[in-house]
């Protein structure tokens, strides 16, 4: 791992330590609480955004590095790691199929939750 690599992925998990923290101060103890919050929502919005790019942005960096070609996005990217092995069955489940409960609490009465196949590959040490 050069430098560059190890110092932007790194620079990525402090992104990502300082934003989860920041969510945590958001979040109440009960749901309803934050879905009748109409201020917190949006920060908590923007907070989980800057999760996601962040943790797609360093998804897509290793692969590059990895396959040393245009490395994959969004579920496709975490799809690749768990063939590669990088990241378990949970992990992939966590980023590439679970929604955040906090995100959805607001919705319509309608499920917003799609159905999503299991990952096909799942690596002895996921």
């Amino acid at each position: 791992m050069d430098d560059l690599f190890q110092a932007t992925i790194e620079e990525k998990f402090k992104v990502l330590t300082s934003s989860v923290d920041e969510l945590r101060s958001f979040l109440p103890k009960q749901r309803q609480e934050y879905a009748e919050d109409t201020k917190t929502q949006p920060a908590v919005e923007r907070v989980c955004q800057k999760i996601i790019e962040c943790t797609i942005d360093t998804n897509s960096e290793v692969l590059r590095r990895i396959d040393k070609s245009r490395a994959p996005r969004g579920r496709a990217g975490f799809q690749r790691m768990l063939e590669l092995g990088i990241v378990g069955g949970k992990t992939y489940r966590r980023f590439a199929e679970e929604p955040n409960a906090y995100l959805f609490a607001t919705s319509s009465s309608t499920s917003t939750t799609k159905s999503t196949p299991s990952p096909p590959t799942t690596p002895p040490n996921a």
